[in-house]
């Protein structure tokens, strides 16, 4: 099982804290960031594939499937560790959903015409299989609709916003010293 050191888990959170109702907790999201591995060894040039629900909103109804494309490049050094790189590519278009407002912290947070594609790369150290750096870019578009009482560090904060956005660009890179 692949897992996040809690080093890298505390610094994604307190890289999140004081966004806006909806965007969660990017820590939260290590499961759709971290690669999924398939059972059994694999060679480098393999791929495999793993359709799964829209990643981090688990106990929603009708959600979009994606399908994710991993392939192993082989090893890598880095830092003088020997890793497994691995690559992911996702790709969704076209998603209309409504977010709850429990899982916005209070908001209720609707989706249209959302659509989104990552390009990750993973190194996993060779001797304990953890992650040692995570680096890529994902890219958003589309509209968010937020509204409800955003509830953060004891304060109660009206919201009501909606946000067109054309692409939404945001790189990644988390490394474990």
């Amino acid at each position: 099982e692949l897992r996040l050191p809690d080093e890298v888990r505390a610094a994604m959170s307190r890289a999140m804290q004081g966004l806006t109702a909806g965007a969660g907790d990017l820590s939260q999201w290590v499961g759709w960031l971290a690669p999924i591995l398939p059972e059994g060894p694999v060679a480098p040039g393999a791929t495999w594939e793993l359709t799964t629900p829209l990643a981090g909103l688990a106990g929603i109804q009708a959600l979009p499937q994606i399908t994710t494309v991993y392939s192993y490049e082989g090893m890598e050094e880095i830092n003088g560790v020997p890793c497994h790189k691995i690559t992911a590519k996702s790709s969704a278009a076209d998603i209309d959903l409504t977010l709850p407002a429990a899982w916005g912290m209070g908001v209720e947070t609707r989706l249209e015409g959302f659509s989104f594609d990552s390009h990750l790369t993973s190194y996993l150290s060779s001797t304990d299989t953890q992650l040692l750096l995570l680096k890529g870019a994902v890219t958003q578009a589309g509209t968010i609709h937020a509204k409800g009482t955003l509830q953060q560090g004891g304060q109660q904060i009206p919201v009501d916003q909606t946000v067109r956005m054309d692409c939404l660009a945001v790189s990644i890179e988390a490394r474990r010293d």
